[in-house]
């Protein structure tokens, strides 16, 4: 069988179970879209179709705006996709949305270190709670670290502009000498 045959009739399979499995647990009109759509982005995500994953993701996030769950893994598929900035987006959705959750705030903060977001990282890292301590502990010695080069090099350039270039001295010549 052929890599493409199997990759279709697996496609195939996963559009004809996402009809019939997700539309019968669902109530209403909404639910049954959701649940749809969930089905449809599993099948994607198993054959690696991340820009069908990506719309679906889409989707499925103007449905149901306040499912902190979704936003979170449309973050990380953001992420692996290389848009860091569209994760950062959907992590910080997700921990306003569960604001409980540790580790949206952990990995929000994560993603601002990569950022070099130190602040906001700091900020994140101390609302993730007692399993992101170490690197929130890092983080603190690391600001701390760069704050202590960078008076360093204010001074460094302060005392430059205190040192005015001394006149040079000038050249004796042989009918200088009184002697």
């Amino acid at each position: 069988m052929k890599p493409f045959f199997k990759t279709t009739v697996f496609s195939v399979a996963c559009l004809s179970l996402v009809f019939t499995a997700s539309a019968a647990r669902a109530e209403g009109p909404t639910e049954r879209k959701v649940a749809i759509y969930k089905s449809l982005l599993d099948c994607y995500q198993k054959l690696g179709r991340a820009k069908e994953v990506s719309s679906t993701f889409a989707t499925l996030t103007a449905l149901q705006p306040n499912d902190a769950v979704l936003q979170y893994n449309y973050g990380y598929h953001l992420y692996t996709a290389g848009n860091t900035a569209g994760a950062i987006a959907r992590y910080r959705k997700a921990s306003q949305l569960d604001p409980a959750n540790g580790d949206y705030h952990g990995n929000l903060a994560n993603l601002l270190m990569q950022t070099k977001d130190y602040n906001g990282a700091l900020l994140e890292y101390g609302r993730a709670g007692e399993r992101f301590r170490p690197q929130f502990d890092n983080l603190q010695k690391y600001v701390a670290q760069l704050q202590q080069q960078k008076q360093y090099q204010q001074m460094l350039q302060q005392q430059n502009k205190a040192k005015k270039p001394a006149a040079a001295p000038t050249k004796k010549s042989s009918d200088d000498d009184d002697e």
